[in-house]
């Protein structure tokens, strides 16, 4: 999705990524290709915002909690399969957030 919305830049130059980390080791564990990947995607963001010092459980709830909290629009693809995806949706419903879903 990141690449997609990338290629609008062309267009929309004043199209900004945000890029919300739970902790600075997330991608520690993934494949090289998908780390190299997300590198990338990380180099292209304006900004890069970490939300804890190091892992801890929970932080990746704390993460979408305080991504959710500073927007006013959340693009979603999500098949409503539930998990912390899900758990992220039903947080922004309940704060008001304005959803706009994506179904691939």
């Amino acid at each position: 999705l990141f690449e997609a919305v990338d290629r609008l830049r062309v267009g929309f130059p004043d199209i900004r990524f945000t890029a919300w980390l739970p902790c600075p080791e997330q991608a520690e564990r993934w494949r090289a290709a998908d780390r190299a990947r997300y590198e990338a995607a990380l180099a292209r963001c304006d900004r890069v915002i970490t939300v804890e010092p190091a892992y801890s459980p929970g932080c990746m709830l704390r993460r979408n909690r305080a991504m959710i909290d500073t927007c006013a629009r959340l693009i979603t693809v999500y098949d409503g399969s539930g998990g912390g995806t899900g758990a992220a949706v039903d947080y922004a419903e309940r704060r008001g957030v304005e959803l706009i879903p994506i179904w691939l």
